[in-house]
């Protein structure tokens, strides 16, 4: 079984984000088997990552980056409008990795 999550921040953006992102990856997916989980966090708390750990894949929305996930999860695509988020991860080891200044 495949495992799949989505991290989201608890506000308008972050659950329209998690939707949005729940709905193409169901579409995507050409085989049942797989779970999808929606984790919200609303940023007040410290979070225990461990329970994502082996995921195949985690998608983070409009939310801080995760480090504690690298290496543990099968991929990570990380997602996000906040240019302040980027600041201390624009390096070459995130793939894929873009950001446009405001």
């Amino acid at each position: 079984m495949r495992k799949i999550y989505i991290v989201t921040h608890h506000d308008a953006d972050g659950s329209c984000g998690a939707a949005i992102f729940y709905r193409k990856i169901r579409e995507s997916l050409s085989y049942s088997g797989t779970v999808i989980d929606i984790l919200v966090d609303d940023l007040s708390q410290k979070i225990d990552w461990s329970p994502l750990e082996g995921a195949d894949a985690v998608f983070i929305v409009d939310h801080p980056y995760i480090p504690e996930l690298s290496g543990k999860v099968g991929q990570i695509i990380w997602c996000d409008h906040h240019v302040n988020n980027f600041g201390e991860y624009d390096t070459p080891n995130l793939q894929g990795f873009r950001s446009q200044s405001m």
